[in-house]
């Protein structure tokens, strides 16, 4: 089974999606992702979407775990999230916060976080992240490969700014 979470229009084939309404769409469930536990069995779903969605909720721990839960080992959570340096990053008042390229590794024990320092096991494994720089001018996006995450953001992502980052963890 596939979760697409906060589909919005994007109402995607072979997915439960899920939204806070339906925008006249009747094949959306209505969920409110901001209350646990979400209406769904313990590790049922391969393969879950988030795009657009983490940066507007409130509590990212709770809301990954909760992810996790409804995972089964081994699914694929594809997510996408603006960029902390991103221009369009806070022209929405909505996004509670912007994302770095360690943000979400929070939940792989990477970096500094009760994950990491044995207090909970991992949640997730990274298998991929990608920094999207621009889509008008693609050359450009280049850069943070070239500097590595790491130097990019510290240094270099105010002069040329990253609009969103796209990761793939996987439910250990």
């Amino acid at each position: 089974m596939k979760l697409n979470v906060g589909c919005g229009m994007d109402v995607q084939e072979g997915y439960t999606n899920i939204d806070w309404c339906d925008y006249g769409n009747n094949r959306i469930q209505i969920v409110d992702v901001t209350r646990f536990p979400w209406p769904f069995a313990d590790g049922i779903f391969d393969e879950i979407k988030i795009q657009a969605v983490l940066e507007h909720l409130p509590d990212q721990v709770k809301t990954m775990e909760e992810v996790h839960r409804i995972c089964k080992k081994g699914a694929v959570v594809k997510i996408s999230v603006p960029h902390f340096s991103g221009t369009n990053t806070w022209d929405d008042p909505t996004h509670l916060r912007g994302y770095s390229t360690h943000t979400l590794r929070y939940f792989c024990g990477d970096g500094s976080s009760a994950y990491r320092n044995g207090q909970k096991p991992p949640l997730f494994r990274m298998r991929k992240e990608v920094l999207n720089v621009s889509a008008a001018l693609p050359f450009l996006n280049i850069v943070p490969r070239i500097l590595g995450h790491r130097l990019y953001e510290r240094f270099f992502s105010y002069l040329i700014p990253c609009q969103g980052l796209y990761v793939e963890l996987e439910a250990i």
